[in-house]
């Protein structure tokens, strides 16, 4: 078991195994991922925004034949949230007041390192 990150990227729910397919976040290889057609809800819930990073759980199995990584029988499917814009970024700065004690940040981040 295990899952796949990337971004939706083809759905075609006409097969006979229903399938989509993820571009994987850290190779850049287009997965194929099969799942259950009660689970069509889920699946179009992956491509409601096309920015989207998605999370697909399953059976990963590698084609050594074909070089392919694949994901059998999905179970369990997952949308990010969207990445923070710069004010929502900012405003986590300060949210955690005197989590450093008297020391500033900089100072803080290397006692944590033991510097």
């Amino acid at each position: 078991m295990g899952a796949v990150i990337g971004y939706t990227y083809e759905w075609n729910k006409g097969a006979k195994e229903p399938f989509i397919k993820i571009r994987d976040i850290a190779t850049k290889e287009l997965i194929k991922c099969t799942y259950s057609n009660s689970d069509y809800q889920n699946v179009s819930k992956l491509f409601e925004n096309k920015e989207s990073l998605v999370t697909v759980y399953g059976l990963v199995i590698y084609d050594w034949v074909n070089n392919k990584t694949e994901l059998k029988n999905a179970t369990s499917f997952e949308v990010s949230p969207p990445p923070l814009n710069s004010d929502e970024y900012h405003s986590f700065f300060g949210c955690a007041e005197g989590m450093s004690g008297d020391l500033d940040s900089a100072e803080y981040v290397r006692k944590l390192r033991g510097e």
